[in-house]
């Protein structure tokens, strides 16, 4: 497993099968790390661009809520809480046209992820209005508490039926090293035998460390907290979101509202 990386993300028959033992199995972690999956110098990149170069409004539209924000050429989107320095990048494969790198490092992941699924790799990456599609976000939280309350995902107590699926992995490129970046509690994971990880310590994790983890299982992040000078706990996470049709996109009226307001954030 040490050999997957970014460049190199087909699996074996055999290595499909160690990786579904240990997240799918009930003697399993729930989880599958893949030490160094991203070189240095690309998860450098990663967060040079996304916390210092990048000017949200340039390239981005302000967050309008899930219900009005996906559909076929929506734009990329961001929102950001000054308080505590949270930043949110929403970015679909068909409008991140201004930073092709972390296009390709979603691709090979959502590839990779596809295989351990058993799912076809191109089910998720098209916009279909009534589906789900694989919508890349990259989130730089710097200070704060409750961050994710404790909660799990596509497990057997999602009240619409149609959200069940046991088969869902999510998958975390980690891009800053905790007690160097930020510290607090991480990203805490709750194993198929009910034992709490805290990742980032125990399991040694560090930038460019891919961490596979299985969706239904509880997972939550506490605290974190972060200095000036410290980029904060910044990752990528690779969520399937709902494909709403155009016509159900937020009104002219209300983008132009957002943009003023992103005008109003960029000058005042």
């Amino acid at each position: 497993m040490n050999s997957i990386t970014h460049r190199n993300f087909c699996l074996t028959k055999k290595e499909v099968w160690d990786a579904r033992r240990k997240i799918y199995h009930s003697q399993g972690d729930g989880f599958l790390l893949l030490k160094g999956f991203l070189e240095k110098k690309f998860s450098d990149h990663l967060v040079n661009y996304w916390c210092r170069l990048l000017d949200p409004p340039q390239t981005h539209v302000l967050f309008p809520g899930k219900e009005h924000a996906f559909y076929a050429g929506c734009p990329c989107y961001y929102k950001q809480a000054r308080s505590t320095g949270l930043k949110v990048f929403y970015n679909p494969l068909w409008s991140n046209q201004h930073e092709v790198v972390s296009n390709e490092i979603a691709v090979s992941i959502i590839h990779l992820r596809s295989q351990i699924e058993g799912k076809a790799f191109t089910r998720e990456i098209s916009p279909r209005p009534g589906q789900r599609c694989v919508v890349p976000r990259l989130i730089i939280t710097r200070n704060g508490e409750n961050i994710l309350a404790p909660h799990s995902d596509y497990g057997l107590d999602e009240p619409n039926p149609r959200n069940i699926d046991l088969a869902r992995v999510q998958a975390t490129l980690f891009l800053s090293r905790i007690d160097k970046d930020y510290s607090g509690s991480g990203f805490v994971f709750t194993k198929n035998n009910g034992d709490k990880i805290h990742c980032e310590r125990e399991l040694g994790i560090e930038p460019g460390d891919l961490l596979i983890w299985r969706y239904n299982n509880v997972h939550e992040i506490s605290d974190i907290c972060s200095e000036e000078e410290q980029v904060g706990f910044v990752r990528m996470l690779f969520p399937p979101e709902e494909i709403i049709s155009k016509d159900r996109s937020i009104p002219l009226l209300e983008k132009a509202k957002y943009f003023l307001r992103s005008i109003k954030k960029k000058f005042f």
